[in-house]
């Protein structure tokens, strides 16, 4: 851009020149923010919702923070159990805690936030800068504030101190050690107190967070806890588009929306288009979301549609989508995926039909002055092909258009016929022993430093996926029967991790 300035000096140099140096992020959370507040048409400011909502706060007390920005991992997601957020400071002080080096600090907030009136032992000039915080430093502003109050040393000397201990300068850290423990005896603190509480602030310091970043980010993580709280449909909405291209972040978030008995309508020709959208209440798959099928077919199936209307049968759209140039493959596509469900003819039939329709297509087009239109009553219309029924192959020909299972999981046949109750995978929240039924996605075998084999394990059921450990006693046992694809009944617990320790391992057959 002709009329933007720009400059070549790296970071450290640009504040001694005076300049400010502002790092500006890009965030698909804001996107998504945005579209969900667009999708509403309500007259909601963002920067004015009640930080005080009821709603909100029990969603962050449960933990049932995905698709939140920073709040979403698994241990965020433990913490956020543990502290049970009650206040919008919960928030920030989650994010400021939930970082390598402050993390060893949580169980001592956990405590003094769940016994108020014992808070952490501090001395009473830190008193009011730590009330917040149930007397823990968390922030780096907390630092320079008390070194302020301690000291005496200016806000632009404090950060001289707590950049010095950042860096480990020690040549700069004993300098301004001194002049601090000179400064503290001059508020009538005695040495051993004055040491003391340097070293306190030289461990704090070294982690401690900053504040203003720390709200910014903790006032979108809210924003979108309020959103998905309130308005559960248009959120998952905007965070299902926002993933459409991965596989593995859509399956974990419709497997959440079906948990939560919110309605999924299927991927259908007949409404669907290229994003998720709203109808009745339910949540609508868009085409895109099969393998093969992109924009430019999606818009000319959702361009013919709405100038010819509804496809009437199955040849009448595989024949004015010919006109489109719909390959044989992108057809198929959209048959195993369901599309052409609500034909009511199964999906097997439909792709054992298919080279009688596009042989009727070819038959029905005309071409002329290289215009292409079509005229379905040149010929009748042929008969529908009936092969036999193979609903376990059905499904997983669904899976490899969509990487995923959507309309039904193949392990529920298995656990139909079990007499063992099973626990569903998702829905765990403890540490017991549990019996699982489950469908092996993939494994990784290792070498302990023992030399030993063992195995990580990536395991589903019809409720969603997780982690399992195959540790070498057991995986001695069952390694040649060890497949993917193959389905099993295992029974363990989930360690502090959440991987699920396996303790046995049998293959279920139907």
């Amino acid at each position: 851009e002709a009329d933007t300035l720009s400059t070549q000096y790296s970071m450290e140099y640009l504040e001694d020149l005076g300049l400010i140096k502002i790092d500006l992020l890009g965030l698909r959370n804001l996107t998504i923010i945005d579209e969900i507040v667009q999708s509403l048409k309500l007259d909601l400011d963002l920067l004015k919702l009640p930080l005080d909502d009821p709603q909100t706060y029990a969603l962050l007390q449960k933990g049932d923070t995905a698709g939140i920005f920073q709040l979403e991992s698994a241990g965020m997601k433990r913490l956020l159990v543990q502290m049970q957020c009650d206040y919008f400071d919960d928030v920030v002080a989650s994010l400021a805690l939930y970082r390598p080096g402050p993390m060893e600090n949580i169980p001592l907030y956990l405590k003094a936030k769940a016994n108020r009136s014992q808070q952490h032992d501090v001395h009473p000039l830190l008193r009011p800068i730590v009330k917040d915080t149930h007397g823990i430093l968390i922030y780096q502003e907390q630092i320079l504030q008390a070194v302020k109050e301690i000291a005496n040393f200016s806000l632009a000397k404090a950060d001289h101190l707590r950049k010095a201990i950042g860096k480990k300068n020690q040549k700069e850290i004993l300098a301004l050690k001194a002049e601090f423990i000179e400064g503290a005896q001059a508020n009538h603190l005695d040495q051993r107190t004055a040491e003391d509480l340097f070293a306190m602030i030289e461990k704090f310091a070294n982690y401690g967070f900053n504040k203003s970043h720390a709200v910014a980010y903790a006032m979108i993580s809210y924003q979108m806890a309020y959103l998905k709280a309130n308005y559960p449909h248009a959120f998952y909405k905007a965070l299902l588009n926002s993933v459409i291209h991965s596989e593995r972040k859509t399956l974990e978030y419709l497997m959440e929306i079906k948990r939560k008995n919110i309605t999924v309508l299927p991927v259908s020709i007949a409404n669907s288009t290229s994003t998720y959208q709203i109808e009745d209440e339910a949540i609508l798959l868009p085409l895109t979301i099969i393998r093969g099928i992109g924009k430019v077919i999606t818009q000319a199936i959702v361009a013919e549609r709405d100038l010819r209307g509804a496809f009437v049968d199955f040849f009448d759209f595989v024949a004015r989508m010919s006109v489109a140039n719909m390959t044989v493959k992108q057809c198929e596509a959209l048959i195993y995926a369901g599309a052409l469900d609500h034909f009511k003819v199964r999906r097997l039939d439909l792709i054992a039909s298919l080279d009688d329709a596009m042989n009727y297509a070819n038959l029905v087009k005309i071409e002329s002055n290289d215009h292409v239109q079509i005229d379905l009553d040149l010929v009748s219309k042929p008969l529908i092909v009936h092969v036999k029924h193979q609903p376990h192959l059905t499904l997983e020909k669904e899976k490899e258009v969509l990487g995923f299972y959507l309309s039904e999981h193949p392990i529920k046949q298995y656990k139909a016929n079990l007499k063992t109750q099973v626990s569903d995978l998702a829905l765990i929240k403890d540490r017991n022993t549990h019996t699982l039924c489950v469908m092996v996605d993939n494994f990784r075998v290792i070498k302990t430093k023992k030399g030993e084999s063992m195995a990580f394990v990536k395991v589903s059921d019809d409720t969603g996926d997780g982690d399992a450990i195959l540790w070498p006693n057991l995986y001695n046992k069952v390694n040649e029967q060890l497949k993917r694809g193959q389905f099993y009944q295992i029974t363990g617990h989930f360690d502090q991790r959440n991987s699920f320790i396996i303790q046995t391992m049998a293959i279920l057959k139907v």
